[in-house]
């Protein structure tokens, strides 16, 4: 049975053809939105979700290392081996990948109001908001700690990479049952110039312009009411966002 993703309601026909059919696994063919969509539904069941990377950005089979070619995503996919990652609740909304506040959130909200796509509508979006970002407030407690200052970014994440390789989480394990808030603090400009070398050379976490904390449950005070996205999607959120992980949740078809 195949349903296109893209048409409304997609989400609860794939529902109900799930509960008909029973599979086994269910192949998601396309790009992070489509692999979102179709991954949430399978959270805490017996299905594996297949990916079939589709997309420009294709950012969770990059971070599960499923092959981005065709052919060989499907004979990935007949292999069938499959492994079981942890996912995150946010204020009770499913995250596969990442969470996004402040500068990366607003880039993905100026470049989505583009009536174009691709790394270059990102590229000109990035260099309009490098000069109209402000820094802005944040809250984190965690069982352990608790920080508050200010933040130029802030992603909150188990998986390692953006979808163009850039090392957010250099660190980061899909498996561990904890999940990473990765916080960027107020730097000069030109010191972007190295945080974006360190970002493709996934050594981030020696900044001295960055902190990573670590935790099983934690939540964050969003005091400057920045934008949030969570999975490359825009929410809307309280001030208060509690963030959970849930160990183990979907099992997906990856390489052996």
């Amino acid at each position: 049975m195949i349903v296109e993703t893209g048409k409304r309601g997609a989400d609860k026909k794939i529902e109900a053809e799930i509960v008909d059919f029973k599979p086994d696994c269910v192949v998601a063919a396309g790009g992070d939105g489509t692999v979102n969509l179709v991954g949430k539904l399978l959270i805490n069941s017996h299905i594996a979700l297949g990916i079939i990377p589709l997309g420009s950005s294709n950012a969770v089979a990059k971070n599960l290392n499923i092959p981005l070619s065709i052919p060989e995503s499907l004979h990935n996919l007949i292999h069938f081996h499959t492994k079981e990652i942890d996912t995150l609740n946010i204020n009770d909304n499913i995250c596969l990948h990442l969470c996004d506040l402040g500068f990366n959130a607003n880039l993905i909200k100026r470049a989505h109001k583009s009536k174009f796509r691709g790394m270059f509508t990102y590229g000109i979006s990035l260099f309009q908001e490098l000069f109209t970002f402000e820094f802005f407030k944040y809250k984190v407690v965690t069982q352990t700690e608790e920080l508050e200052s200010k933040a130029f970014a802030i992603t909150i994440t188990n998986m390692q990479l953006y979808g163009n390789r850039a090392a957010i989480n250099p660190k980061g394990k899909v498996d561990d049952g904890k999940f990473e808030i990765c916080i960027f603090k107020p730097f000069p400009k030109l010191a972007m110039i190295k945080m974006f070398y360190q970002l493709f050379r996934h050594t981030i976490h020696y900044s001295k312009y960055s902190i990573f904390i670590r935790a099983k449950e934690a939540t964050l005070y969003n005091q400057g009411k920045e934008s949030v996205h969570i999975d490359g999607e825009p929410v809307n959120l309280k001030r208060e966002i509690n963030i959970k992980i849930v160990p183990k949740s979907l099992k997906v078809v990856v390489p052996e």
